[in-house]
């Protein structure tokens, strides 16, 4: 997995969030050659800003875009999309619903859920993005 952007839109998580860094590190760090964690912070007013500070502070790899009012998970989802750097974005929630542990085996399996198109200094590119199609079925093709 080369140049992976993983988007995580943050609403009242302050409590999952380092458990969270630390799981997709853990298996990134395992599995990728090189990725980025986006952290959408959607105006949260549960404390999720500073824990995501503290991360951004600890981790190079943690990038963070702030919302100055609750914008609602689409759009948090549609700006961490627009400022991924990778070749593949997943998107995922980050109160732990989704197994950071299932990416690896999702990437693989992963059906094309949106290409997004932009422009940057000139060059346009397309992206692959992935969501999770059936949540429930992600224990059916991957043993985790």
């Amino acid at each position: 997995m080369n140049g992976l952007s993983v988007v995580l839109p943050v609403y009242r998580n302050a409590e999952a969030l380092a458990a969270l860094h630390a799981r997709l590190i853990r298996v990134l760090e395992a599995e990728a050659a090189g990725f980025e964690l986006i952290f959408v912070d959607d105006a949260c007013p549960a404390g999720s800003g500073a824990v995501l500070d503290e991360l951004a502070h600890q981790d190079e790899r943690v990038r963070i875009i702030r919302h100055e009012r609750n914008q609602g998970q689409r759009l948090a989802v549609w700006h961490g999309l627009e400022a991924a750097r990778g070749g593949i974005v997943i998107a995922m929630d980050a109160d732990l619903q989704d197994p950071p542990e299932a990416i690896r085996c999702y990437w693989e399996n992963c059906a094309l859920a949106a290409q997004a198109r932009s422009s940057r200094d000139g060059a346009a590119r397309t992206r692959a993005a992935c969501a999770w199609p059936l949540r429930d079925s992600i224990g059916t093709f991957c043993k985790l």
